[in-house]
């Protein structure tokens, strides 16, 4: 089971930090990255990209029907600004594949 995530479904304001913004700059769409309790984390182990209140709520739910996180991917690198923001942050739009058990 494949999920493509949008902006919607990741936590924006997590990407604003400086730390994180030079993580994704290491990053490249189809690069694979590790699911964490929230959230995904590089090859490295440090956590690029939070999950949305609404979204871990869509992860756990698809667990109790037997599906596990198995990978996920980045999809796309993208910027984003916050409205009251002269700043484009980058963000990681992932996208997730489950593995049914």
């Amino acid at each position: 089971l494949a999920m493509q995530l949008s902006h919607k479904d990741v936590w924006l304001g997590y990407f604003a930090d400086d730390r994180c913004q030079g993580l994704i700059a290491n990053l490249k769409g189809g690069d694979e990255l590790k699911f964490d309790a929230g959230g995904c984390r590089d090859s490295q182990g440090r956590l690029v990209l939070k999950f949305c209140k609404e979204m871990s709520k869509r992860i756990e739910a698809q667990r109790e029907r037997n599906y596990l996180p198995k990978i996920a991917k980045v999809r796309f690198i993208v910027y984003w600004r916050k409205e009251d923001s002269e700043t484009e942050i980058r963000i990681i739009l992932p996208e997730l594949y489950f593995e049914r058990i």
